[in-house]
């Protein structure tokens, strides 16, 4: 099978599934989102409105089919009515992340070719006109919110979509989204590069449909269920959530922010959440802790329970049937202590999504020990985003599941991971040595991860292949096994291990705040935060923790010495990327002094 495979199963674009579905369900919710206190709603035609009017008024400026638009914006509805409304005339969308500054604006504008840029508000809008002299090719800025300054560059979007709700002709846009090929660019997504210049991911529109199309295999989403939606739709994954929802008849519901997630989980009861690592590590941080507070009873209820749901999830996903004993337990168990979770958690959650990085196995066990499906997925960007998934009847803790329909997997002899399928991107924009490093001619992209295919199909990621750290005396070490272990610990929020041909292993461990502000207080240790880790009962305490964990670790994946950080991993201070991932190489950099002093005799 070549990489030229036409894949005619998915012979579709994004314009005609999202009329397609606007002709049949007119007056069904399609969106949901909160607004001077209220969640309001809207449905498919309102949507359609909004996406024909944006489409009509970039028709109006005179947009040419294949050329570039981008969006600048956090997730919301018009980000949305701005992606399809783009799509529909037969224009590329390119996504860039609220978080970048004014010059990885212009860099990314400046490659893709954008002629229009659609910014949020403005705090976005300061950015591109910091840079405004460097980009020729931009002529145009449109504000989502209502913005005063109105001139020949500057706009906002209630005006465009009057001006183009005032020339609106559906059949002009009809011929237009309809002359679109399923192998055209819909968009360019630009990686977050730890180093270097992002490079723009080319995925078509049959890219992006086997993707929305896949989805069904994986998750049953039936008309009207609800989702939580707060991965950044400006990346692959948050993106192929809210087109496949949209696709199949859910409800796409805005989060508020991260930080009224937990008010929202109340307010919505979603029946789906997709979601990164780092927020279930936290979730799981914060239960825990909480009965690590608690009474011995109470320590010793909660044990016993997750003792009862992780014998039930093992035979679940064994396909065995629970004993009628293991059944009684397990309803004492959720009315006793799951059902509070689950509470927490909205009450109706069904389906917990995660991917984007690995999550520690004893918080996947925790999770699936409740009693709610915990599915991990896995893809990248280059591969729009889906590969593999786990489903809710055929599961494997632990891995990222089977592969998708259409899809190939193989190990190369390194071990990198190997995929071939519909979804697989075109190659990088303008760059066709960093296509030919990644893309075969037969079609296989190399995924840069490091891991196996067990015998029942189901594979798991063991790290990053230019991760995986080699010491200096020759052993291979997986440093993200190592740090999801160490962050098992309630002291620890977040870890970078070192010791990349080194001698031994070292790590950059930030604490967990708000326990260390408890313990400095139980201690009678004064000051701010730097003096209380500068205090030489927090590092003993620190090293009194190391120690247990070391105990559980080979002896080459010992961490030797440590040091604890002032601040945390930010996507906003670039340690993290835009999905919660530790940019590595950053902090290595940033921190580049403070590692030296963990190794003084090399």
């Amino acid at each position: 099978m070549s990489k030229k495979t036409p894949w005619p199963k998915y012979n579709k674009t994004l314009p005609e599934m999202f009329y397609g579905m606007t002709a049949r369900y007119p007056d069904e919710t399609v969106f949901r989102f909160k607004k001077d206190g209220a969640w309001r709603d809207v449905t498919w035609r309102e949507a359609e409105e909004r996406v024909l009017s944006i489409a009509s008024g970039l028709l109006a400026e005179g947009l040419e089919m294949g050329s570039a638009v981008a969006i600048l914006s956090g997730n919301r509805p018009e980000w949305a009515y701005a992606d399809l409304g783009i799509l529909s005339t037969g224009v590329k969308n390119v996504p860039i992340y609220p978080t970048n500054t004014a010059a990885q604006v212009a860099y990314i504008l400046e490659d893709s070719g954008s002629e229009f840029i659609v910014v949020e508000d403005g705090r976005q809008l300061d950015k591109v006109l910091q840079v405004k002299k460097d980009l020729p090719k931009l002529r145009r800025v449109v504000v989502m919110e209502p913005h005063a300054k109105q001139d020949d560059l500057v706009t906002d979007l209630d005006t465009l979509m009057k001006k183009g709700k005032a020339s609106l002709d559906r059949a002009a846009i009809e011929r237009r989204w309809k002359a679109v090929d399923p192998e055209d660019v819909a968009t360019l997504i630009y990686t977050s590069g730890t180093t270097g210049n992002p490079k723009g991911v080319m995925l078509s529109h049959r890219n992006l449909v086997s993707n929305i199309q896949g989805i069904s295999d994986f998750l049953s989403i039936k008309p009207g269920t609800r989702d939580l939606q707060f991965l950044p739709m400006c990346h692959s994954f948050g993106r192929m959530e809210v087109l496949g929802f949209m696709m199949y008849r859910g409800v796409v519901t805005f989060a508020e922010s991260v930080e009224k997630i937990v008010d929202n989980f109340k307010e919505v009861r979603p029946q789906v959440f997709i979601t990164v690592p780092r927020l279930l590590e936290k979730v799981h941080a914060k239960i825990t802790g909480g009965v690590e507070s608690g009474s011995a009873v109470k320590k010793a209820l909660f044990s016993w329970a997750l003792g009862v749901g992780s014998k039930a999830a093992r035979a679940r996903m064994e396909k065995r049937p629970l004993p009628a004993a293991l059944g009684v337990q397990v309803r004492i168990a959720d009315k006793l202590v799951f059902s509070k979770i689950k509470a927490a958690l909205g009450g109706e959650l069904e389906y917990l999504v995660y991917g984007a990085a690995p999550l520690a196995p004893e918080i996947e066990e925790f999770f699936a020990a409740t009693g709610m499906s915990i599915l991990g997925a896995y893809g990248l960007t280059e591969t729009s985003p889906g590969l593999t998934g786990n489903l809710p009847d055929d599961f494997k803790l632990g891995t990222v599941g089977k592969p998708w329909a259409d899809t190939e997997i193989r190990i190369a002899k390194d071990g990198e991971i190997l995929a071939r399928g519909p979804q697989i991107m075109k190659g990088y924009w303008n760059n066709e040595a960093a296509t030919r490093e990644v893309l075969d001619e037969e079609g296989w992209f190399a995924t840069g991860d490091i891991g196996e295919v067990d015998a029942d199909g189901f594979v798991k990621i063991t790290d990053r292949k230019k991760d995986l750290i080699i010491t200096a005396g020759g052993k291979n070490v997986a440093p993200q096994n190592i740090e999801n272990f160490l962050k098992m610990d309630e002291a620890v929020e977040q870890v970078a291990v070192v010791g990349d041909r080194r001698k031994y292993l070292t790590a950059l461990i930030v604490p967990n705040f708000e326990w260390l502000e408890s313990f400095a207080k139980g201690k009678g240790i004064p000051g701010d935060r730097k003096a209380i880790l500068a205090s030489p009962a927090v590092k003993q305490e620190y090293e009194r923790r190391l120690a247990e964990k070391n105990k559980n670790l080979a002896k080459y994946e010992t961490i030797k010495r440590f040091e604890l950080l002032p601040e945390e991993f930010t996507v906003e201070n670039n340690m993290f990327t835009p999905t919660l991932k530790v940019r590595r190489k950053n902090v290595m950099a940033h921190y580049k002094d403070v590692i030296e002093s963990m190794y003084p005799k090399e």
